[in-house]
């Protein structure tokens, strides 16, 4: 037996199939075939109260080459394509002005004859403005793609209609841009001349500057002076290379003298003074060195020879650094004076490379002042032709290089343009059946009602036991019968698990939800399986079994007071072998008086003295949520059965039930889901649970080993 709980987790459910969906669809079939026909019916009543509306379509082809009579001289302030030209003629062809054309053409009162328009609002006559306004809301036009032709076309109640105002504005339409072609001509004449006369002033202007320039420059010299200052300029940068490798020897020169001894250089060495010097310094120290071996230090001439030594010594150390600190300067003197020579070729160089691009500049001013001299006179060329083109253009004599031309004039149309029926329905099929299974899902998503043991499952967490078919659609009562017997399969297997139940409360969360049927079915199932059973109705307040049986309310339950443990049994009715019933005896509520109650009854006593005669005893007991005593009596029993209708019982009433019996911790035996409809085939049961194949096929195989 399963303790009360409160269904499948959050975020946890039953898998979607696609056939759920169809099931779904199909048990709302009636609100799609209504929603889908009431968009039908209302769109064919549509369809037929409205006008047809026609439409003649006429070919223009439109020339653009035509548009560029100002040539180079406005392309700069309109950047032209092809695409922003159609779509200008495109709104052109829609504007005002050319319906105004139209109703010059036309007479209004014909145009509102065409258009059946009736009388007016307000006035006699239609005003002009307004004519106008309805005719430019029923132009159409269109370019034609990858071509230069436009299609055109006026709405109307009837072709004839549609054809002539098409027609008629068309023709509006070619001298509407006959007439913007002479005034743009005319416009473009006179910039044309302006600009004309300002380009000979600035061609007057530049052939001055270029007689001026030639003058000045000495153009046909140019060239031969500048190649001779090339040829100076490649002698002086090859003096140039010179100088500085002549300065890198000075520089050198100068570094090796800074720093050398005196007496190691040539130019010393090899001076002949210095040399006279360098021999007397050397004799006197050989004389100097031959008498100390002779005399002591201190010997008068041995100190005057020293003295001798160190002015001879000393002049000529003297001398050498002379000659050294002269060769130094002189060699100074030469570095300076090749960097001297090295910039004065610099200076040489530079000057002769500003000549040059002197001479370059006003060669090059020369040929663009030339260049553009000689535009400016082809520019003159063409703008004069084009002035020529423009006036001819201005006289109005251009119907031949008009830019619209009339390709193909409109014909009365065979069929209207709206009301399109078959379109229109089709649509209104396609939308009412989108719309009705819409209306459909949200029907299902706002129904709370329990149709099969899935539902149970996401509400409580009792164990589904079976299901009960409808008796009134499912005409073999077998199949209900092996129902009864799967539930009393379980109601044995019991004795498995735990103490067998042998008092059994059925009962439902509301009235008219079959409880009192599964009992008695139950109970006859039981007895049928040779098991001595007691049915007890304590339903007081809505009696039934009088009518079930076929038998006296009285005596009953109610009329056991006092006598709970002294009950005679064979007081009341038994309907076969096995089967005794005890009605509620008594009638109900009497008017003026107070309810019946089972408040004196001692029911576990009654219940435990039956237990000693029979081995199952049944209760027939109220529904939980109407009146207390099924909460009373299900602390008296070893088990619940809890039965909810397939499409009557609400989750929220199924949920209050439980939630009733998890507060007194009542032992729930399951949940049996009755009167299943197993007849249609959308049915939930009859896609998954295929029982009626199975039962067939049972009972075809028990019928055939009878027969043997």
């Amino acid at each position: 037996m399963e303790r009360p709980g409160n269904g499948l987790p959050e975020g946890e459910g039953a898998e979607i199939h696609l056939r759920d969906y169809w099931f779904i669809i199909m048990r709302h079939r009636g609100v799609v075939v209504a929603t889908t026909l009431l968009a039908v019916f209302l769109t064919g009543l549509w369809v037929l109260v409205q006008k047809p509306v026609y439409r003649a379509l006429a070919a223009i082809e439109v020339r653009p080459e035509r548009f560029d009579i100002g040539g180079p001289i406005f392309q700069p302030m309109m950047p032209f394509t092809v695409e922003t030209f159609m779509n200008t003629q495109m709104n052109i062809a829609q504007s005002r002005a050319v319906a105004r054309m139209v109703l010059s053409r036309l007479d209004p009162r014909r145009v509102a004859s065409l258009l059946q328009l009736g009388r007016p609002p307000k006035g006699e006559a239609w005003a002009e403005e307004e004519l106008v306004r309805l005719l430019q809301d029923r132009v159409y036009a269109r370019p034609k793609r990858q071509t230069f032709l436009m299609e055109v076309g006026v709405e109307a109640p009837s072709p004839e209609a549609s054809a002539v105002l098409t027609n008629t504005w068309v023709e509006s339409l070619i001298e509407f841009n006959r007439q913007m072609e002479i005034q743009m001509s005319q416009t473009t004449g006179e910039a044309l001349t302006e600009q004309i006369q300002r380009l000979q002033r600035s061609i007057a202007e530049k052939e001055a500057q270029l007689a001026r320039l030639a003058q000045t420059a000495q153009v046909q010299v140019l060239d031969q002076q500048i190649n001779v200052a090339k040829q100076q300029m490649e002698t002086i940068n090859q003096r140039i290379l010179e100088a500085q490798n002549e300065l890198v020897e000075k520089l050198a020169h100068l570094r090796r003298v800074q720093t050398s001894a005196p007496e190691t250089l040539p130019e010393i060495r090899n001076n002949p003074a210095l040399q006279k010097l360098q021999e007397a310094c050397a004799q006197a120290e050989r004389e100097y060195a031959e008498k100390a071996r002779i005399f002591k230090p201190d010997w008068p001439g041995l100190r005057q020879l020293a003295i001798q030594r160190d002015e001879a010594c000393s002049g000529y150390r003297q001398q050498a650094r002379a000659l050294h600190q002269k060769l130094i300067q002189s060699a100074e003197a030469d570095v300076s004076a090749v960097r001297d020579k090295e910039r004065r070729l610099r200076e040489e160089f530079e000057a002769i490379r500003a000549e040059i691009d002197k001479l370059n500049k006003a060669a090059a001013d020369y040929q663009t002042l030339k260049a553009e001299l000689e535009n400016q006179r082809r520019l003159l060329d063409v703008m004069t032709e084009r002035r020529q083109q423009a006036q001819i253009a201005s006289t109005g004599n251009i119907q031949v290089s008009a830019l619209m031309r009339l390709v193909e004039p409109a014909q009365p149309p065979k069929h209207p343009i709206r009301p399109r029926r078959l379109l229109s329905l089709t649509l209104a099929l396609i939308l009412g059946l989108m719309g009705g299974v819409g209306l459909a899902f949200v029907l299902h998503h706002l129904d709370n009602k329990i149709y099969s043991h899935e539902d149970i499952r996401q509400v409580v967490s009792y164990p589904f036991l079976t299901f009960i078919p409808d008796m009134e659609k499912e005409k073999d009562a077998r199949i209900v019968q092996n129902a009864f017997r799967l539930l009393q399969g379980y109601v044995w297997m019991t004795q498995n698990s735990g103490p067998p139940v042998r008092s059994l409360m059925v009962t439902s969360p509301q009235p008219s939800e079959g409880k009192t049927f599964v009992a008695v079915n139950l109970a006859r199932t039981l007895a049928h399986a040779k098991k001595r059973v007691l049915l007890l109705e304590t339903d007081i307040h809505v009696p039934k079994f009088h009518q079930v049986f076929n038998v006296p309310r009285k005596p009953g339950l109610l009329d056991l007071r006092g006598q709970e443990a002294t009950v005679a049994w064979d007081l009341f009715p038994a309907i076969d072998e096995y089967l005794v019933v005890v009605p509620s005896g008594a009638t109900g509520r009497r008017s003026g008086g107070t309810p019946p109650s089972l408040e004196n009854l001692d029911m576990r006593r009654l219940i435990q003295r039956a237990l000693e005669t029979f081995d199952y005893v049944l209760l027939d007991t109220p529904p939980i949520l109407a009146v207390p005593e099924a909460l009373q009596l299900a602390r008296d029993v070893q088990s619940i059965l809890l039965v909810v209708q397939s499409g009557y019982t609400t989750r929220p009433a199924l949920q209050m039930a439980a939630e009733q019996l998890a507060r007194i911790e009542a032992p729930v035996l399951g949940v049996v889901l009755n009167r299943v409809d197993l007849t249609s085939k959308y049915s939930y049961y009859t896609y998954y649970y295929p029982y009626r194949y199975y039962y067939s096929y049972y009972f075809r195989s028990e019928e055939s080993s009878k027969r043997e």
